[in-house]
């Protein structure tokens, strides 16, 4: 199965106060974000209900996850992104990373850190999110349209 692994930028006020956050509340603000503020071309819907369309599954078959965005294994602090996961058919996996903390901590506007789709864990990377949904589109067998 495909394992699609979304890290979501959330956006939190800039002047909001910075008291511990759980990843609760790190997943609820990323499952709340408007995919339209990740890229304009994207619907005005929650990032939650976008993931559930492009997949065709339900929104309870994402599975979201609180992570570093992969820059602190050297020991240095690294920005926090929020990951939904998804099975696709084929047995391939893909991940969107959004940002949701700087590596201060600080409340960040949301932004994509990575787009991948993973195949018996080799992992492709994508530069625009076009590219990422014709590649997740492939591998559910619908072509690039």
């Amino acid at each position: 199965m495909i394992l699609l692994a979304l890290s979501v930028v959330l956006s939190l006020s800039p002047g909001e106060a910075q008291s511990p956050v759980s990843d609760s509340m790190l997943i609820a603000r990323a499952q709340r974000t408007l995919a339209s503020t990740l890229e304009t071309s994207l619907p005005r819907v929650s990032i939650e209900q976008w993931l559930s369309q492009i997949a065709a599954i339900l929104p309870d078959s994402l599975r979201w996850e609180v992570n570093d965005c992969g820059e602190g294994g050297d020991g240095r602090t690294a920005p926090t992104c929020v990951e939904a996961a998804f099975d696709l058919p084929g047995g391939s996996a893909g991940i969107l990373r959004l940002y949701v903390m700087g590596r201060d901590g600080s409340a960040v506007r949301p932004a994509i850190a990575e787009l991948l789709t993973s195949t018996g864990g080799t992992y492709s990377a994508y530069k625009t999110v076009g590219d990422w949904l014709a590649a997740i589109r492939r591998r559910q067998g619908r072509g690039t349209a």
